[in-house]
């Protein structure tokens, strides 16, 4: 096991094949080849590459890189950029202020906003909620649940159900292995190649949509205010 502490600077570590616990204050803070780790910083970027075991990072300011991780992975981070790859297990981030992205990870659950969202290759379901920002997912193996304000929501090669609320932004979905459900006003949906019933409400926005192989329900209201 080894624990680290420090205030001002920065810390960089390789080759701890146990438990490795840092904190530190203002300074980037680096782990290469670990087993389990939780690292924690208040000012200064946090990068984990190659860990055995789960990872827990937690970051107030500064970007975080996570890549080749064995177990779980639990991100929280204020202000700064996610950026997560080859995550083996199940991925949890909570980000603000920044862009978040996860390639090539487990069953994946991402709360942002006030930046993107991406993911991409999944092995699981994704849940994404992310306001202020948009969200972009594509080749999931499991399902998708995807909620969105003022901006768009992209999707495609999803082989389970999808479940998508947005608000004041665009829907754009295709290949979708099970049932499709959207909800959303002031925008456009555009939807194709559902193997599954979809049901699309849309409030000021217009509505199109192709192939679909199950029961279809859409239903569009325009709304104007008059003095």
């Amino acid at each position: 096991m080894v624990y680290v502490k420090d205030d001002f600077g920065s810390v960089s570590l390789t080759g701890i094949h146990g438990w490795a616990e840092v904190q530190n204050s203002q300074g980037s803070v680096t782990l290469r080849d670990s087993g389990a780790a939780k690292l924690s910083n208040s000012f200064g970027s946090v990068e984990q590459s190659n860990a055995s075991g789960n990872v827990i990072i937690n970051n107030g300011n500064g970007q975080v890189r996570a890549s080749a991780i064995k177990g779980t992975l639990n991100v929280n981070n204020r202000f700064g950029n996610i950026n997560v790859s080859n995550v083996q297990q199940a991925v949890t981030i909570s980000g603000s202020n920044g862009a978040v992205e996860v390639v090539d990870a487990g069953e994946t659950s991402i709360s942002n906003s006030f930046g993107s969202a991406v993911a991409r290759n999944l092995r699981g379901n994704v849940s994404i909620n992310n306001s202020n920002g948009s969200i972009e997912v594509s080749d999931v193996t499991g399902g998708a649940t995807l909620n969105s304000s003022f901006s768009s929501i992209t999707f495609s090669k999803i082989s389970g159900p999808v479940n998508c609320t947005s608000s004041n932004g665009a829907v754009n979905g295709r290949t979708i292995g099970g049932a499709l459900t959207v909800k959303t006003s002031f925008g456009e949906v555009a939807i194709e190649q559902v193997n599954g019933d979809a049901d699309i409400n849309n409030s000021n926005g217009k509505i199109s949509a192709r192939e679909i192989r199950g029961y279809a329900r859409f239903n569009t209201i325009f709304r104007s205010n008059r003095g």
